[in-house]
């Protein structure tokens, strides 16, 4: 045999599955593309697409989407499937769950919108989708009308922890703690309590929780009570059997009676009384402080309140060019605070903000602002807190930490909650969590709304409290 032959049989050689769907799938006319019909309340979307060659056989991808934190979970690929095979395969693919029929642009938005998203977060797409299945789908470019896809919660992650994922929620959870922290990301350990019953939680949250003395928790007959409330909870808890949109919320109600009276009367009135003594001071937003600004002098409160009403109305900071504005400010500690607060906004990575914190420290070493901050890290990254102790919660008060002052800043309150918050959840003292927000509530209801997403973590908290103690 001639080698000019051998070439010639060498280039008609058939090509791999796997060469072909990189090289050639994305010559087949789209055939169909189907998702589970349940993905828009779900937000984990099952797809298929796929793409017919001229004989009628299929050539497709699979593709596992969780919209709400991960992006594309799971992929894989058919190859050249028989007409009858490739139907035995959508029936394998949506056993029980109906689906529906799509068109390829929603289909390839909604794959690669839960990309972006989770990417932003610094997770990363399922090897098998970069090495072969997204050839199965068009490349991602103009040519594609662009869809607006909802991912998340008030663009925030959502993790859904479930008895089928708990080792890959814990991760997901871990990475975006020392990521984003706990204001940056949302965290249920229910597999259908969904985004909706969360926002109908938030909304009745006042009525639910503050309306309600604490002794309408506490069981008159606890033998006969707790019994009732863990068969409902046990009932609740296995979320197949919810059967009402008020299930959730009644899971968190029953949860609620549960953790209080395992703890009792005395030691949750102990610790809310150990909360309102402690926060012993007035909001006042009428000036400026001198500890806020961290100087004494008044030059720069007009561009400070500017910066202030930005943050208000969640108006974007870059204008300010806050790092500029600090380096060239250095008698003014507050514009490396708010460099600081805008890259949270901007969620920057921990880590980054962390360095940018010490080197802003070493200049401003008494600065409380930047050291409550600095004491919010510590406390996500697990170790010891310089400001935020527990001899400052047991033996001390908020107007000694703000410098004997009875009157503080609204932004001061909110950055010394945050770094109190982070300390408790570290601490996983969830008695004393509860008591600090229900007295932070209390004491200053003006700045509760901005508290919901703490209030809520803290009600989720007493469901997982719950099923750890008692399933």
């Amino acid at each position: 045999m001639t080698k000019k032959h051998q070439n010639k049989q060498s280039s008609n050689k058939p090509l791999s599955p796997e060469k072909y769907i990189k090289t050639q799938a994305r010559k087949l006319p789209i055939y169909e593309c189907i998702i589970n019909s349940s993905w828009k309340e779900s937000m984990m979307c099952s797809i298929l697409v796929s793409r017919k060659h001229k004989n009628g056989n299929v050539t497709g991808g699979v593709f596992l989407v969780d919209l709400y934190c991960l992006g594309v979970k799971e992929a894989d690929c058919i190859f050249n499937n028989l007409p009858e095979e490739y139907e035995d395969f959508k029936k394998e693919y949506f056993p029980e769950e109906s689906f529906e029929k799509i068109d390829y642009t929603l289909a390839h938005n909604i794959i690669f919108a839960g990309l972006e998203f989770a990417d932003d977060y610094g997770f990363k797409g399922n090897k098998e989708f970069y090495q072969r299945a997204q050839y199965i789908l068009e490349e991602d470019n103009d040519d594609i009308e662009l869809m607006e896809i909802e991912c998340g919660s008030d663009n925030k992650p959502v993790i859904i922890a479930g008895a089928d994922n708990k080792e890959e929620a814990q991760r997901a959870y871990n990475h975006l703690m020392s990521t984003v922290g706990p204001d940056g990301f949302f965290y249920t350990d229910y597999d259908e309590l969904t985004q909706e019953a969360q926002s109908e939680f938030e909304d009745d949250a006042e009525e639910y929780q503050e309306d309600a003395p604490i002794e309408e928790y506490i069981y008159e007959q606890p033998l006969i009570e707790r019994v009732e409330d863990l068969k409902r909870f046990k009932e609740l808890a296995d979320y197949e059997k919810h059967t009402s949109p008020d299930d959730p919320v009644e899971l968190l109600y029953l949860s609620k009676r549960l953790f209080y009276n395992y703890h009792g009367l005395e030691k949750i009135e102990a610790a809310r009384n150990l909360f309102i003594n402690f926060l012993d001071v007035d909001i006042n937003d009428e000036s400026i402080p001198s500890a806020l600004s961290g100087t004494q002098s008044n030059q720069h409160d007009e561009k400070i309140e500017e910066i202030l009403d930005s943050l208000d109305f969640d108006e974007d900071l870059k204008s300010y060019k806050l790092k500029k504005l600090a380096n060239n400010h250095p008698d003014v500690p507050f514009y490396s605070y708010m460099h600081i607060v805008e890259m949270h906004i901007n969620k920057v990575e921990l880590k980054k903000i962390a360095r940018q914190i010490d080197q802003y420290l070493s200049i401003y070493p008494n600065y409380l602002m930047l050291q409550l901050e600095n004491d919010q890290i510590l406390a996500l990254e697990d170790k010891k807190c310089q400001i935020i102790t527990e001899k400052l919660i047991n033996k001390s008060s908020l107007s000694k930490l703000f410098g004997n002052r009875k009157q503080i800043h609204s932004l001061e309150y909110q950055s010394f909650h945050s770094a109190l918050f982070a300390y408790l959840v570290t601490k996983e003292d969830l008695l004393l969590l509860d008591a600090f927000i229900y007295a932070s509530n209390m004491l200053f209801p003006d700045l509760a709304e901005g508290f919901t997403e703490k209030e809520l973590f803290s009600e989720l908290s007493k469901v997982d409290f719950c099923k750890k103690t008692y399933l």
